[in-house]
């Protein structure tokens, strides 16, 4: 009888046998450790620049500002050959334009020369280029509001956007327009002050004035600004000569931050020797209170 029943038996111990190993490896092999996960290796960062099909470069970088600044953080990775790269190509292809355009958040705080933060950090871009030796005529510059949101930790990544395009051929043009308006018919920029005061509110207009003055100066050679204070005749001759030499070089101070050479300025304090009207009023004080900016052809 038990012959009858022990094939049947001795397949159920087989299928046991195999249902158990697979349900429980752990018993016939010990642990068993998990496989380690496949890891995507993360890609380099690359910031191309690109020129249709003739010119090509990949920096490993980019311009980074701190939120609210208009000078671009030192220059990290492969940035300093990659950006002579860029201006060894535009000084060998004098028919090609690059615009700058710099990125700023309209809730940055900025009080420079120019209309906006964008423009500034373009500039400051501009400037480095022009330290490499490309000329000003190749060189625009424009600006894009970005959301606040996109400035992680304080810092503004990729600041400036670069921008091929063929030569506008304009620059002489627009060097006439401001020779006419700001050479020919000075001071260039005056600005004004209150009784004491050496700090500087510009208007929109002025920021304009100072935007020429930029591109004048970064297109014509041996152009130059001559910065002159002047003081109401309030208080001693002495203590307002001291004054105005004093807002002379604040504003000499104040250019040179904004991205115009030091050698191209040269400051003079003339306290109360030049005054534009008799003083006899506080409104003609306030006239008198003053630094002109005077923009030189050579």
């Amino acid at each position: 009888m038990y012959k009858k029943y022990l094939p049947w038996l001795i397949i159920g111990i087989i299928l046991w046998f195999i249902l158990a190993f697979f349900v429980c490896k752990k018993c016939f092999f010990g642990t068993v450790a998990a496989a380690a996960p496949v890891t995507k290796a993360a890609a380099a960062y690359v910031w191309p620049i690109k020129d249709g099909n003739n010119f090509s470069a990949s920096c490993n970088h980019d311009f980074d500002f701190d939120r609210n600044s208009l000078n671009h953080k030192p220059l990290q990775g492969n940035m300093s050959s990659c950006m002579r790269e860029t201006a060894d190509y535009l000084k060998s292809n004098q028919d090609r334009e690059l615009t700058i355009t710099g990125k700023y958040s309209d809730q940055e705080s900025y009080s420079g020369v120019l209309s906006n933060l964008g423009l500034a950090r373009a500039n400051n871009v501009k400037s480095y280029m022009l330290g490499l030796g490309v000329a000003a005529s190749q060189l625009g510059i424009a600006s894009r509001v970005i959301p606040d949101g996109r400035i992680k930790n304080n810092l503004v990544d990729k600041g400036v956007e670069f921008g091929f395009a063929a030569a506008s051929g304009n620059v002489d043009s627009r060097l006439a327009t401001i020779k006419g308006r700001l050479i020919d018919a000075p001071p260039a920029v005056t600005l004004r002050f209150n009784t004491g005061d050496d700090q500087m509110n510009l208007s929109a207009t002025q920021r304009q004035d100072f935007a020429d003055i930029i591109y004048y100066l970064d297109n014509v050679a041996g152009s130059s600004l001559t910065i002159g204070g002047h003081t109401d005749n309030v208080g001693n001759p002495q203590s307002n000569q001291s004054l105005s030499a004093s807002r002379a070089e604040t504003v000499k101070a104040y250019l040179g931050n904004n991205g115009i050479n030091d050698a191209k300025m040269t400051t003079q304090g003339f306290g109360q020797s030049q005054p534009l009207n008799a003083n006899a009023t506080p409104a003609e004080k306030a006239d008198n209170r003053r630094v002109e900016v005077v923009l030189n052809h050579n």
